[in-house]
């Protein structure tokens, strides 16, 4: 769940800071969302901790400027950048066309298979991508692809160091995300050229996502 709130409040800090609103040309809080949404991928504020506007704007410190003109609606007439938390900057999601046209891909034919694996990791569902380094993908790569994984599933997802066996002895990659993705993230790098995937058992816990 903070994975998803952190991603919402930079979709709607990214969207106002692109388009700063003013007094004289404001914009609707809910406009304000509806483009935060679309950058994240479909998370609404619904979808956080906050699930309505009063608390969310609270939680930001006062970098937005609003006014109410008539009841129930609100305007956004100025951002205040020196005040806002820090964030990601999000750029808008890819499509699946453009997964497959964009970003990293195989540059070898695998000496073996990518394992997707979940498991629970601080009481958390992780979803593990080993193996990539067999499919010619660096540490570089790997974590553009780790950046894609995390605007397409809405979650958050990173590169890790890994050792390899005792004999190589060799520093590897993996790129983990927070929650069950197994079936997503087997399909994306299908989009990759990678044809050879085994995926081992999946974690035990409620839903399907981040917990």
């Amino acid at each position: 769940q903070e994975a998803m709130d952190r991603l919402f409040l930079s979709a709607v800090l990214t969207a106002v800071s692109e388009e700063p609103p003013s007094k004289q040309a404001p914009v609707l809080i809910s406009t304000l969302f509806g483009k935060a949404s679309k950058l994240s991928g479909g998370v609404g504020i619904k979808q956080t901790t906050w699930k309505k506007t009063a608390p969310f704007l609270e939680s930001i410190g006062g970098c937005l400027d609003t006014r109410e003109p008539k009841k129930g609606v609100m305007e956004v007439t100025g951002f205040n950048k020196g005040l806002a938390p820090d964030f990601d900057f999000v750029t808008a999601p890819l499509n699946d066309e453009d997964d497959v046209a964009l970003g990293p891909a195989a540059t070898k034919k695998g000496a073996g298979p990518v394992i997707i694996s979940e498991r629970r990791v601080r009481d958390k569902n992780v979803t593990f991508v080993d193996g990539l380094e067999l499919w010619g993908f660096t540490k570089e790569t790997q974590a553009e692809l780790a950046k894609e994984l995390r605007r397409k599933l809405s979650s958050s997802a990173s590169v890790h160091e890994r050792t390899g066996s005792e004999s190589s002895k060799k520093v590897l990659w993996s790129v983990q995300v927070q929650g069950k993705y197994t079936d997503q993230i087997s399909s994306f790098l299908k989009t990759r050229g990678i044809t050879q995937i085994k995926t081992q058992g999946k974690a035990k816990g409620k839903g399907k996502g981040r917990k």
